[in-house]
């Protein structure tokens, strides 16, 4: 282990993890987990009001954990990041998963 990448990378994962740690956009990245999705489709999945959804998906944005890709009036929303894709698997299969699921560990 080479302390000084670690050191170095501190500071992204401690951003990362604060972001993860708000319930609400730890929820939207979750429903996210299923792929690209509009505000609207997002607000449905969610019952939240698509102004919720575009608030918390900017946030998200500016963080650069999601992209958007714009397809005539809409912009389909995606994880950005590979390591936040990861660390939501891990996080749905140790906290979500149903037990009774034939995949579950």
């Amino acid at each position: 282990m080479n302390i000084h990448n670690v050191e170095r990378k501190t500071a992204l994962v401690a951003e990362t993890l604060k972001s993860l740690a708000h319930p609400k956009r730890l929820l939207l990245l979750c429903h996210m987990t299923a792929g690209e999705q509009t505000v609207g489709e997002l607000a449905r999945r969610l019952a939240w009001r698509e102004s919720s959804v575009s608030q918390a998906l900017m946030g998200l944005r500016r963080e650069g954990m999601v992209a958007g890709r714009r397809e005539g009036q809409h912009i389909h929303y995606a994880i950005a990041r590979d390591d936040v894709r990861r660390l939501l698997g891990f996080l749905y299969a140790t906290y979500c998963q149903d037990e009774d699921d034939p995949d579950h560990d």
